[in-house]
């Protein structure tokens, strides 16, 4: 190694001199320049210097412009950064960075929250964000450090200066918590006034519904004529518990219960007896409702206005603060409130009296302690849903009935309307046949005025031929001949001769057709026709 190094620093010192020896070169070099070419580099390298500028100015990048107006890097003192005071912090250190976080999202200032607690000022402060501010309220023993603290305010942390705000203030938390019961009372109160009412109106319902007493008078009357004669019929009532089973009851072919026909029963004879059903529709509710919860959600209340009268003070003239409105906000909504609750628990006392009355009036023991209200009108709903549905049955059926009847009817009517269209198409025929016979009676007639007549007897068998045979199409000579009338026999000998003989030889000198277009030139003697229809037809070509 210690050989390696002397090298390299050999190889060093003959570098040093060539560039030693280089640099007299050009410098000697450089004295030879003559004063045209100093001009020409001069000139060059002034248009190397503006094209850079150019490049420059065009896309370096500007230089951002320090704040303070400081100095520029490598130029100047720099102003030495002063310390940081170290902010003063006495609350839980977990408890500190939870009441920051909460601040943080308020967006307000200290100051400003203060300020809309003592006004009790519901537009900045909701419910919602009533109840996130409890949780970053002091406590007592928090507003008791804060009071201790006797140094400037600017010099406590963001928790500690929070809780400083509310040092002249007593019982934070317990005052937002009844702000907060203030906000709420209206619908809580609604609510459990609601139910009591619910109670009281359905226990009414039931005692004074006149068509509930008249369907349960039926129900003991169905009973008594079915249980005629035994120990169970004569009867002048019925226990509650009744009302549970007597779905059951069916007829003895199984398609209706006794419900199902004490309701047909009913809507025949006694109709507004059964608006019990549209009365008592409002029982689902009704048992829903927990006496026991709402009896100590009401007491609640009755408690938390009392939490509400501990803090009002006993002089309401008394004020700390001007700003401070706590007093005459609470103090008003108390003397509401407290009427309304007091009202409140009176109407729910009774209620749960007058329901215990009526069950002792349908013949129930109630026990005051044992009593649910819940489980007695369970009973009425239990029956009234059972009395609806076997309604709903009749009511189906009935339909399905009258469905029945409307398809019979339609079908009835369907096959009458086809039968008159039968009867009107067969009297169409009738007529279009009786039209074809008169129109063959009149073609025969004139035929007979032609001069041929209609043979008697003899033909009849053949003319029933040709009317079950197909039909010919017609040509000229058919329909000359049906023109000159019915001459079969003659037609019979014309065609004989026309085998053998010519046209010409038959009916004179035309060629081309054995008739003539006129019809009088075809006309045959008398005698000749006479001779035709007694049958002697003879030699007819030769002559």
């Amino acid at each position: 190694k210690g050989k390696d190094k002397d090298k390299d620093k050999d190889k060093k010192e003959t570098g040093d001199e060539d560039k030693d020896k280089d640099k007299d070169k050009t410098e000697e070099k450089v004295e030879e320049k003559t004063e045209e070419q100093k001009q020409f580099e001069a000139e060059e390298a002034r248009k190397e210097a503006e094209r850079e500028k150019t490049l420059m100015e065009l896309f370096a990048a500007k230089k951002k412009k320090s704040r303070g107006g400081g100095s520029k890097k490598g130029g100047g003192d720099k102003k030495e950064k002063k310390p940081k005071k170290e902010l003063i912090e006495f609350i839980d250190g977990k408890r500190s960075y939870n009441v920051s976080i909460g601040l943080a999202r308020f967006k307000m200032k200290n100051a400003d929250i203060k300020k809309a607690v003592l006004e009790m000022n519901e537009d900045v402060f909701n419910v919602d964000k009533l109840y996130k501010l409890i949780s970053l309220s002091p406590t007592p023993e928090e507003v008791t450090q804060c009071q201790e603290y006797e140094g400037p305010e600017d010099e406590l942390a963001v928790c500690e200066r929070f809780f400083y705000q509310f040092v002249s203030m007593d019982n934070v938390k317990e005052r937002l918590q009844i702000w907060a019961y203030k906000m709420t009372f209206k619908e809580e109160y609604g609510d459990h006034e609601r139910k009591v009412k619910l109670l009281m109106n359905m226990a009414k319902t039931i005692k004074e519904s006149k068509g509930f007493k008249m369907t349960l008078a039926t129900i003991l009357a169905c009973g008594n004529f079915i249980n005629g004669g035994t120990k169970k019929g004569g009867k002048h009532g019925f226990e509650l518990e009744t009302l549970q089973k007597i779905g059951g009851y069916k007829t003895t072919d199984a398609t209706m219960s006794i419900l199902g026909y004490i309701f047909k029963f009913l809507r025949q004879n006694y109709p507004d007896s059964l608006k019990w059903l549209e009365e008592m529709e409002t029982l689902p509710s009704v048992i829903r409702v927990e006496t026991d919860n709402l009896d100590s959600e009401i007491t609640k209340m009755e408690k938390d206005l009392a939490k509400v009268k501990d803090l009002l003070p006993d002089n309401p003239e008394e004020k700390k603060d001007n700003q401070d409105q706590f007093n005459d906000v609470m103090g008003a909504f108390y003397a509401e409130a407290d009427e309304k609750v007091k009202a409140l628990i009176k109407n729910f006392n009774d209620t749960i009296t007058n329901v215990q009355d009526l069950a002792k009036f349908y013949g129930q023991k109630v026990k005051p302690t044992q009593f649910k209200v819940e489980e007695f009108f369970g009973i009425f709903d239990e029956f009234r849903s059972t009395f609806i549905e076997n309604r709903d049955k009749i009511i189906a059926a009935e339909l399905e009935i009258e469905k029945a009847k409307k398809k019979e009817a339609a079908k009835k009517k369907r096959a009458q309307e086809m039968e008159a269209l039968k009867q009107k198409k067969k009297a169409e025929k009738d007529k279009k046949k009786k039209e074809r016979e008169e129109k063959r009676r009149r073609k025969a007639e004139r035929k007979k005025k032609v001069g041929f007549a209609a043979d008697v007897g003899g033909d009849d068998d053949n003319d029933d031929k040709k009317k079950k045979s197909k039909k010919k199409k017609k040509g000229k000579t058919d329909k000359m001949l049906d023109e000159m009338g019915d001459a079969h026999k003659y037609l019979a000998k014309l065609r004989k001769n026309r085998k053998n003989k010519s046209k010409a030889n038959l009916l004179g000198a035309r060629k081309k057709s054995m008739f003539f277009k006129d019809r009088k030139q075809m006309m045959l003697d008398p005698a000749e026709i006479e001779r035709l229809q007694n049958g002697d037809i003879g030699d007819i070509g030769d002559d």
